[in-house]
């Protein structure tokens, strides 16, 4: 390598050629990158910086770790947002050999924004194609500095690090920031948050050891070249660029004049001759320093101040967070020196003066016209001393005139002597008096000009005052107007927006009623349209969500898609149903002595099977063409399930036959008897296979099941066992045992599991080929059937208690409860796992819609539910049927512990201590009762009133409780103890409901008086306050925030009061009684309860209503859920039912439901224009 070509001056050393120096920034930098964490090298220019971003992605590459360079002057500052993003991901692409066209990526999303587009493309393609770790260094970030959009860049960019939080996946990407500017400079926006992530790199200067290699070039050997290199460091400072550029300069001049030894003073004339001569001040690095001392300093006179008084050598401290400093920094004309700021090298002190930084100062006429006027003052001062000195000489004269006065006394003979020194004295005393005379009054003249002058100066002064002052008024004038046609103009925006917004939101309310009518169109016209009708209200309330015309169409038809079950009708009790294994079929069997196959999608009857007796039990073979029925009149028979002609004779039993299975592959046909057997049959023959005899229990079989293998066999008897069977011998290998009548048994779709169905109120799990304790799921009674899903992740099961559930296989949970008006016998579910069948004593089978899972969640009772209330933390719910208050799971709507009062009086109210360890419930029977909310447990003597208690209210402490009763009073408990407080509140007539403040100073009370009134809780005096209803007063309950209060009545209307005033803010109108009222957590929505069967969703503020939730009878409680995201609804329907509020989630569980989306041909053309045609449900066809 020549000497010459050591040297780097300008450019990458990469790009030169040049020797890489390496400083303390190198390992710190390529350690950051490796670990991911974001960082910066924001310095001056010519200080390395981009050749360190080149040497680290050198490194990394050799590690292993993808690496992209962005120059960003490459992409220019004369370009569009969209140029300029795409310019980037071009880049990308380029360098990590992306198979994605940016360009056409970015295209294909262009409905959104670029800053989210550029986010969307390093997750979803960057990180997607690259593996490992991808480090994006972006160089010359200075050259976005003033331009409009780049603020959204580097936000992205902190988005981008934010995120690792909720996505691991971005800590394989981190950025690398390079460029002449500080963090503060990178997102300039006052209303954003600053740019205040990542880890900055500083970059100093090199150290003698660190610029050793430079040495090579400077001089004969090595002794030499670091004695040179030693004095070229003490001009620079070891600054990168000036320390190549000197060794460049020596160099050229030991090649121009030849060898030898180098001096200092040979050096220093290198060093005069490159930076101090009359064109060097055209150096770019000395440019660079000159522009941002002045031109491109924020506040050039501050700038210019502060470097003055380092350069003078004053004490600067260094403070980050200084504007000022950090520019002088950013310059690189100063380097921080312990706490204080110095000249960063010899030569920037040297160009760099006091005097050339005062001739860049800006000129302050203010301040010369004070000079002026103190250069007048200033002359009047000194001539004051001159006059002042001629005074003194004077009397030093006459001082020295005594002098020669006593001399003459003294001497006699130099009388004469005395005598004319004496005049000659006189005669000099009398002309410096006249001088000074002369002096005083030459200076008074002076005085008296400079006077003239201050004053003059003092007009201009006072003149200049009353200019600026007018300019400064008529600047304030005219900025006033400006800001006042500004405001014009932003009115006449907001008005013509707000104009089209109406107008749109006209044409959208318009179209939402055109879906509207159609829906209802394509209902009246048939009613198995329910799924085309739901689709129309789907896309009115997507295209109008406040419109409650649109909620209450959708919510209708989700119940009925929901709730209502497709019937499948006998004409006597039902005991099996199973699906065919394509799903697309529906089998039952009946005592009515037939078997009928059944359309799934229309629930349309294809054939009926008949038997001269109840048909006991039904099966499919695994390719759907075979049917196997079994019967009490002591058959099982097979039959062509195309044509449902019967195929070959049938097979005999004794006994009424119980139960039939398949084998996987049809050729077997397992049967159970009354005559405690179980026989297996040669479906090709007819023929019993012999050693099936053998397979015997103690009582009757009643079911019987294949593992999906076909290895073995199980079957369920009364003799309280279920046993399995190996296929090939018959063997038993397993007896299950239960403590009732085990009436069902099922293989897990993958051989592990066995499930059970007992009299003992149990469905059981147990483990094939283990021994350990089975998994429970419990009932109320006897559990008559159990059937596994296709995927084995669910379990089915039906019991006498009237019930079918569906729970989970690895939690035991209860994910889904079905109530049916009798027993259910038998339970399966659809291959797909969306439909659920059930067999019940009512004459019906019924096909149920389970998956995915409705929010609409019944919770069946066997009476009224007359009231409910949800935990503090959500997770639970609280009804009151009967004598009984029930506690359920909120989220599987599992049935928990039951708080039961002695008597047969009804439950009247429930509510959750505000720490949800306690339960409150009130009765008829006039007494209220506190439980331990885990354990069921009574906690104190009941609090008792002379007549039935209607409400029970906890205080926001949860040490009183508040009790309203028949008895028109309403007292006060403390909870521990369990004693009255103070005197009852009295009302006129039977108090309905009490309810406390949110901050427990105020109890509500509503009554049958047609009033509800406010009282002080903790002195029990009236507030005077007498809200009055036209009828009894049945509910009562305060806003979150205590400003409001509802109130409900049999006047059918609901009503919110202002709590401080009294005055009536809303009527909520109902068709019938409104029996309950609820807000929601965060105020803005009310919901009311009444008689006409329906609850009602309105907004606060307005008193709009939003939606209707309907139930078959009066609806008598409602409350919200802790999240606000649901409302809770008990009814006299024998349901409480939970209602999502978004309309979104209603959209949302819509398109779960539906089969598919309208179509071109459905999509009304009157809307097209304002409503193009689109997808509502984008998960559907």
């Amino acid at each position: 390598m020549s000497d010459a070509s050591l040297y780097t001056v300008g450019g990458t050393v990469q790009a030169g050629g040049g020797v890489y120096l390496a400083r303390r920034a190198d390992p710190e930098m390529l350690s950051l990158c490796r670990a991911g964490t974001f960082a910066f090298v924001l310095t001056a220019r010519q200080m390395g910086k981009s050749s360190l971003m080149v040497r680290t992605a050198e490194q990394l590459y050799e590690e292993g770790i993808r690496s992209v360079i962005i120059d960003l002057t490459r992409i220019g500052k004369q370009v569009t947002a969209d140029q300029w993003y795409v310019g980037l991901l071009v880049v990308i692409q380029e360098q990590l050999e992306l198979n994605t066209d940016s360009a056409e990526w970015w295209n294909r999303n262009r409905d959104q924004g670029p800053v989210q587009r550029m986010t969307r493309f390093l997750e979803e393609v960057v990180l997607q194609e690259v593996p490992g770790r991808v480090v994006v260094f972006v160089d010359e970030i200075d050259t976005t500095l003033g331009m409009g959009f780049t603020d959204d860049f580097y936000a992205a960019i902190r988005y981008l690090y934010n995120a690792r939080a909720s996505n691991p996946e971005l800590a394989r990407l981190s950025f690398v920031l390079v460029g002449v500017a500080t963090p503060g400079d990178l997102i300039q926006d006052e209303k954003r948050t600053p740019f205040n992530l990542g880890q900055r790199v500083e970059l100093t200067d090199f150290t003698l050891e660190e610029a050793r290699p430079l040495a090579q070039g400077l001089g004969d050997g090595p002794e030499q070249g670091r004695q040179v290199l030693e004095w070229v460091l003490g001009w620079t400072g070891g600054h990168p660029y000036l320390t190549q550029r000197l060794c460049q300069a020596l160099v050229d001049h030991k090649q121009q004049n030849g060898g030898g030894a180098w001096a200092r003073q040979d050096v220093q004339q290198v060093v005069e001759r490159t930076f101090f001569a009359e064109k060097s001040f055209q150096d770019n690095n000395l440019v660079f320093v000159r522009d941002m001392l002045t031109r491109r300093a924020p506040e050039p006179e501050r700038v210019l101040r502060t470097y003055q008084d380092i350069r003078r050598g004053r004490r600067v401290a260094d403070e980050e967070r200084s504007l000022v400093k950090a520019h002088l920094k950013l310059a690189g004309v100063v380097r921080r020196e312990g706490q204080v700021l110095r000249v960063r090298n010899a030569i920037y002190d040297r160009v760099f003066t006091v005097a050339w930084a005062r001739s860049q100062l800006p000129v302050d006429w203010r301040v010369v016209r004070l000079a002026a006027l103190g250069l007048v003052i200033l002359g009047f001062i000194v001539l004051l001393p001159a006059s002042v000195l001629l005074y003194r000489q004077l009397a030093a004269a006459e001082r020295d005139a005594d002098a020669v006065r006593e001399e003459l006394g003294r001497a006699q003979k130099l009388r004469e002597d005395a005598e004319s020194a004496k005049g000659r004295a006189e005669k000099e005393a009398s002309s410096i008096k006249e001088e000074a005379q002369k002096s005083v009054a030459q200076a008074q003249r002076e005085t008296q000009v400079l006077q003239a002058d201050a004053t003059k100066a003092k007009e201009e002064a006072e003149k200049a005052k009353q200019e600026a002052e007018t300019a400064r008024t008529e600047a304030q004038r005219l900025q006033a107007e400006a800001q006042q046609a500004l405001a014009q103009k932003e009115q006449v925006e907001r008005e013509s927006a707000r104009a089209r917004a109406e107008a749109e939101e006209k044409f959208k309310e318009a179209a939402s009623y055109v879906f509207l009518n159609r829906a209802d169109d394509t209902l009246r016209a048939a009613s198995s349209a329910l799924p085309v009708s739901a689709a129309f209200s789907t896309e009115a309330l997507r295209l109008y969500p406040s419109s409650a015309g649109a909620m209450d169409s959708l919510i209708r038809a989700l119940v009925q898609l929901r709730s209502d079950p497709v019937p499948l009708a006998h004409d006597d009790n039902v005991l099996a149903v199973t699906f065919s294994p394509d799903g697309s079929l529906a089998l039952s069997a009946s005592e009515d002595g037939t078997a009928r196959l059944w359309e799934v999608a229309t629930g349309r009857q294809r054939l009926k099977l008949s038997h001269n007796k109840p048909v006991t039990a039904v099966a499919f073979n695994s390719d759907g063409s075979r049917v196997a029925t079994a019967s009490e009149d002591g058959t099982a028979r097979l039959w062509n399930a195309a044509t449902g002609q019967p195929l070959g004779a049938p097979l005999q039993h004794h006994y009424p036959v119980n139960a039939v299975a398949f084998s996987p592959d049809g050729k077997l046909l397992l049967t159970g008897c009354d005559d405690r057997t179980v026989r297996l049959w040669n479906t090709a023959t007819g023929a019993e296979v012999s050693f099936a005899k053998a397979m015997t229990h103690r009582d009757r079989v009643t079911a019987v099941a294949f593992s999906p293998d076909g290895t073995r066999m199980a079957s369920a008897s009364n003799d309280r066992t279920a046993r399995v069977w190996d296929v090939a011998t018959g063997k038993r290998l397993s007896v299950l045992q239960h403590m009732g009548r085990v009436l069902s048994v099922a293989f897990s779709p993958d051989n592990t599991l066995v499930a059970t169905a007992s009299e003992d109120r149990a469905a059981r799990l147990w483990e094939v080929a283990g021994d350990f304790s089975p998994m429970v799921l419990a009932h109320d009674k006897a559990v008559t059937a159990v059937a596994f899903s296709a995927d084995g992740k669910s379990v089915a099961t039906a019991s006498e208690d009237k019930t079918a559930r569906l729970w989970d296989v690895a939690t035991g949970k209860q994910q889904v409860l079905l109530p049916h008006q009798d027993t259910v016998n038998s339970v399966a579910i659809s291959p797909d796992g969306k439909t659920l069948a059930t067999a019940s004593e009512d004459q019906r089978a019924r096909l149920w819609q389970i998956a995915p899972r409705s929010p609409l969640v019944l919770l069946p009772h066997g009476a009224a539910v007359t009231a409910l209330a949800f935990s503090p933390n959500g997770t639970r719910m609280a009804t009151t049927s009967g004598n009984q208050a029930t506690l359920w799971d909120e989220a599987t709507g599992q049935r928990g512990r039951r708080f039961t009062h002695d008597t047969n009086k009804p439950v009247t109210a429930v509510v959750f201590s505000p720490d949800g360890t306690r339960v409150a419930t009130a009765s008829e029977d006039g007494t209220a009762r506190l439980w331990n909310a885990s354990t069921g447990e009574s906690l104190s003597p009941p609090f008792s009133h002379k007549a039935a208690i209607r409400s029970v209210a906890f205080s926001p402490d949860g040490t009183h409780l508040a009790t309203a009763s028949d008895d028109d009073t309403v007292r006060l408990w403390n909870t521990a103890s369990g004693e009255l407080r103070g005197r009852p509140l009295r009302h006129a007539a039977g108090v309905r409901a009490v309810a406390f403040s949110p901050d427990g100073r105020l109890l509500a009370t509503a009554s049958e008086d047609g009033t509800a009134r406010l009282w002080n809780a903790a002195t029990g005096e009236s507030l005077g306050k007498v809200l009055q209803h036209e009828l009894v007063v049945t509910a009562v309950v305060f806003s979150p925030d205590g400003t409001l209060l509802a109130t409900a009545s049999e006047d059918s209307t609901a009503r919110l009061w202002d709590v401080a005033t009294g005055q009536q803010r809303q009527l909520l109108q109902h068709d019938s009684s409104v029996t309950s009222v609820a807000f929601s957590p965060d105020g803005t929505l009310v919901v009311t309860a009444s008689e006409d069967g329906s609850a009602r969703l309105w907004e606060a503020t307005t008193g709009r209503r939003l939606a209707r939730m309907p139930h078959r009878s009066r609806v008598l409680a409602v409350a919200f859920s802790p999240d606000g995201s649901r409302v809770a609804t008990a009814s006299e329907d024998e349901t409480a039912r939970l209602w999502p509020v978004r309309s979104q989630d209603w959209i949302d569980l819509t398109c779960a439901l539906l089969p598919r989306n309208l179509t071109r041909q459905e999509w009304p053309a009157d809307v097209s224009k304002v409503a193009p045609y689109r997808k509502a449900c984008p998960n559907l066809p």
